[in-house]
Parts: C-alpha cells; sequence; structure tokens
C-alpha cells in the first residue's frame, strides 16, 4: 500500500479514536492503536500513514510522522 499525508481532523482522547484529512480532502477513522508519533494526536498535525478501505469505511493505519529532507 502507497503511503499518504495528511492532518489530524479530530481526535477524542476519552474514546481513544480521531479521524484524519487527506491533501484530496478524504476523511479516515484512527484508532489510537494505530498512532505511531510521539506526541498526541492534535487538530492541524501533519502526519503520514497508510489507507486502507474497510466494510466500515476508510481507515488509516501505520501512522507515522512526516519525515522532511534537510
Amino acid at each position: 500500500m502507497q503511503r499518504i499525508e495528511g492532518i489530524v481532523k479530530s481526535h477524542s482522547k476519552q474514546h481513544g479514536y480521531g479521524f484524519l484529512i487527506d491533501d484530496a480532502g478524504e476523511i479516515y477513522f484512527f484508532h489510537n492503536t494505530q498512532w505511531g508519533v510521539p506526541i498526541p494526536p492534535v487538530k492541524g498535525l501533519r502526519v503520514e500513514f497508510t489507507p486502507v478501505d474497510t466494510e466500515k469505511g476508510r481507515r488509516a493505519t501505520e501512522i507515522g510522522r512526516i519525515r522532511r529532507k534537510k
């Protein structure tokens, strides 16, 4: 699967999940167990992830921090 970039749209610490939005405007559900970034998911944080289509909709897996080249 190809990794894509997006930002955190929303997150509920209480419920343990949130939503990402990619650069094309598609929304992806994520569960905290897929969060691989060392800082909490806050609105507007830019990340990369692997998109997966499931019978419940689009999901983001293997969420990681974007590594910018210097």
